[in-house]
C-alpha cells in the first residue's frame, strides 16, 4: 500500500499520518492544527456529530464544522457497523497518530481503544481526551465546554464584581485550549517515538485543561484560603488593569504594570499627584486601596471619549486598547495583512480563517488550503487502502 502521507507540503509534520476520530470541537480542532503543520489528517466522521447542521449556517450547512475541520480529508464511518469498523482498523494500522475525545471506555467498546490499536500498530501515538480524565468517580461521564466551566469553578470567577459569577464564559474556550494542548502532547510523543521507537497513549481532559487555565486564580486561593471572586474586567493582582467607561459610552482597557507606567498614566490623566500619593505609590499599595483609587480613575476617564484617551495614552507610553467588535477587528487595516487572516475555498464558498499563530523562520506552516464535506474523500481513502 502507498503511504498515506502528505508529500510536498514542506510542513514540520510532513509524512505524519493522523486518523482523527474525535467529534464536535476538541478532537477536530486538534486534527486541524496538526494538518496546518503538514500532517495528512483523515477525519473519521461519525453520524453522531451535530456540528454539520448547527447555527450559523450557509446553504443549510453548519459553519462551525468548516471552522474547525480544515486541512482534513473526511470519511463517514458508523463504528457500530462491522464493515465500517474494519475500515477504521485498516486506517489505524497505517497511522502514526489516532485522536479521540469520547467518554472513557467508548472506543474500547467499539474495538478502537488504545490496547487494540497498539496491538496492530505498536508505534501509534494514541491521544485520548475523556472529559473527566481516566480516574475517579466521574471518569466515565460525558461533558462539554460550558459544563466544565461550571464544574471546575472557572465560571465562578468571571463576571461583574460583586456578582455570584457567570454561568459560563465564551463557549469553546476550554475546547480550544484542550485541542492546543493535545496537539502539543502528540508532537512530543512523536519526538519520543523517534528516540525509543515506541508509540504511547497521551491523555488530556477538559477538566485538567480548565484547572490549568486558572493557574493565577488557584494561586490566589492557595495563598489566602479564600475563594476568588469576579473582578469584572479587572486583574486581581494588578491595579489599575481593567476597562474604563468613557464619555462616548465605549470602553478603553488600561494597564499600569510597573510604577513607571503608573507614573505615565497619572501624567496622561492630568493627575501626576496620584503617583506621589503614598496610598497609590506602589502596586501593593494600590491593591490595598483599590476601592479608593478606581472611582477616581473612573471619573477621570468619563470626561473624554475613548479614542481621545487612546491617542493620549499612547503618547505617554501607557499600555491600552480600545474595545472593538469582532467585525471591527476583522475588517481593520491591521488584519488586512495576508499572513494574519487567510481565505480559502469551501463547499459553501469562500471562508476566512485566522492563520496559525506559529511562525517558523525556516519550516513552512501549511495554510488552511482545503475544507471538505462529510464523506467527500471516501473513494480516495478506500482506494489508498487497496494499494
Amino acid at each position: 500500500m502507498a503511504p498515506l502521507g502528505n508529500p510536498g507540503t514542506g510542513g514540520a509534520l510532513e509524512g505524519i499520518r493522523v486518523l482523527q476520530a474525535g467529534m464536535i470541537a476538541v478532537g477536530p480542532y486538534a486534527g486541524s492544527l496538526l494538518g496546518t503543520l503538514g500532517a495528512d489528517v483523515i477525519r473519521l466522521h461519525t453520524p453522531l456529530d451535530y456540528t454539520t447542521v448547527g447555527e450559523p449556517t450557509r446553504n443549510g450547512k453548519g459553519l462551525m464544522f468548516y471552522a474547525i475541520n480544515f486541512n482534513q480529508r473526511n470519511i463517514l464511518l458508523d463504528l457500530r457497523n462491522e464493515e465500517h469498523k474494519a475500515i477504521a482498523l485498516k486506517l489505524a494500522e497505517r497511522a502514526d497518530v489516532f485522536i479521540e475525545n469520547y467518554r472513557l471506555g467508548v472506543m474500547d467498546r467499539v474495538g478502537l481503544g488504545y490496547e487494540a490499536l497498539a496491538h496492530i500498530n505498536p508505534r501509534i501515538v494514541y491521544c485520548s481526551m475523556p472529559p473527566y480524565g481516566t480516574r475517579g468517580p466521574l471518569s466515565e461521564r460525558g461533558a462539554a465546554d460550558p459544563y466544565m466551566q461550571a464544574f471546575t469553578g472557572f465560571a465562578s470567577t468571571q463576571g461583574v464584581e460583586g456578582s455570584q459569577g457567570e454561568a459560563f464564559r465564551s463557549y469553546g474556550i476550554l475546547d480550544v485550549a484542550a485541542a492546543v494542548l493535545a496537539a502539543q502532547g502528540i508532537v512530543l510523543a512523536l519526538r519520543e517515538r523517534e528516540i525509543s521507537g515506541r508509540g504511547q497513549r497521551v491523555v488530556f481532559s477538559l477538566m485538567q485543561t480548565a484547572l490549568n487555565v486558572q493557574e493565577t486564580r488557584f494561586a490566589e486561593y492557595l495563598a489566602t484560603g479564600q475563594a476568588p471572586t469576579p473582578h469584572g474586567s479587572a486583574a486581581s493582582y494588578l491595579v489599575p488593569s481593567q476597562a474604563f467607561h468613557c464619555q462616548d459610552g465605549d470602553y478603553i482597557f488600561v494597564s499600569a504594570r510597573t510604577d513607571e507606567e503608573w507614573l505615565h498614566l497619572a501624567q496622561a490623566l492630568g493627575r501626576p499627584d496620584l503617583a506621589q500619593d503614598p496610598r497609590f505609590s506602589s502596586n501593593h499599595a494600590r491593591l490595598e486601596k483599590r476601592a479608593e483609587l478606581i472611582p477616581i480613575l473612573e471619573e477621570l476617564f468619563e470626561a473624554e471619549p475613548s479614542l481621545s484617551w487612546w491617542l493620549r495614552l499612547r503618547r505617554f507610553r501607557v499600555p491600552c486598547a480600545l474595545r472593538s467588535s469582532i467585525k471591527e477587528h476583522m475588517t481593520s487595516e491591521y488584519l488586512r495583512r495576508k499572513d494574519l487572516v487567510l481565505e480559502t475555498d469551501s463547499p459553501v464558498g469562500k471562508l476566512k480563517f485566522a492563520a496559525t499563530p506559529i511562525v517558523f523562520s525556516e519550516t513552512k506552516a501549511v495554510k488552511p488550503t482545503y475544507i471538505h464535506d462529510v464523506d467527500a474523500d471516501r473513494l480516495e481513502i478506500l482506494a489508498e487502502l487497496d494499494h
